[in-house]
């Protein structure tokens, strides 16, 4: 019954199957069995005192329910380049998802998908790059990107504090971004398209040559 209201999008089902027809009746309508007290527990969570937030929790948020995509779009018949960085949360988490919006000093704006799920979202370039992504790499600005002498292939977690697994969406969005400073031009609109190749997670669907033509034929015509 506890782990049905940890997660309350998850099934019942492979949770419940140890159970009687009856205990599993008590689950599913979300009724106490009679004599389990369960007062202690309950007075533990209203005097529950929650820790502030730290990176690594918001890298392991990131990292689970969390991504920042890159995309093309050419509506207004000029190239322009689009982020979006967001969290999603169940409904029951709500106030998780205010304080992270906190936590990156109020940017960006939290929505809601459907009943059971809220996103907390950014997609503005100036707050990618004043806020969002400096907290997520632990550093003060995006200074470090510029450096000419930076392989950006062998920025190693000893370096920066990144995510574990999604360490890539970070890096080549900050390399993205340095490179649109300059502003979006022939000379690295292609550099560009190939960084977001690496923005992506799904790299064993399309090569890195597919993937450039493909976004070169839709994008530029």
């Amino acid at each position: 019954m506890i782990a049905s209201h940890i997660n309350p999008l998850g099934k019942l089902g492979s949770k419940i199957k140890y159970l009687t027809p009856e205990e599993q009746k008590y689950v599913i309508d979300n009724v106490q069995p009679e004599g389990v007290d369960i007062s202690k527990l309950t007075e533990s969570i209203q005097n529950f005192k929650q820790n502030k937030l730290t990176l690594d929790f918001i890298h392991g948020l990131f990292d689970g329910d969390g991504s920042l995509s890159v995309y093309f779009n050419s509506s207004t018949s000029k190239l322009s380049v689009r982020f979006g960085f967001t969290i999603v949360q169940d409904s029951h988490n709500l106030e998780l998802l205010n304080e992270i919006k906190s936590y990156f000093n109020d940017t960006g704006g939290i929505y809601v998908i459907n009943k059971n799920c809220s996103i907390y979202k950014v997609g503005s370039k100036s707050d990618l790059i004043s806020v969002i992504l400096p907290k997520m790499t632990n550093k003060e600005s995006l200074e470090w990107v510029k450096d000419p002498q930076l392989a950006i292939e062998e920025v190693s977690s000893s370096e920066l504090s990144l995510p574990l697994i999604k360490y890539n969406k970070i890096i080549y969005s900050c390399k993205i971004l340095e490179l649109l400073s300059k502003g979006l031009n022939k000379e690295n609109t292609n550099e560009i398209i190939m960084l977001s190749y690496y923005v992506r997670q799904e790299f064993g669907d399309i090569t890195l040559e597919e993937y450039v033509e493909k976004v070169k034929q839709k994008y530029l015509p």
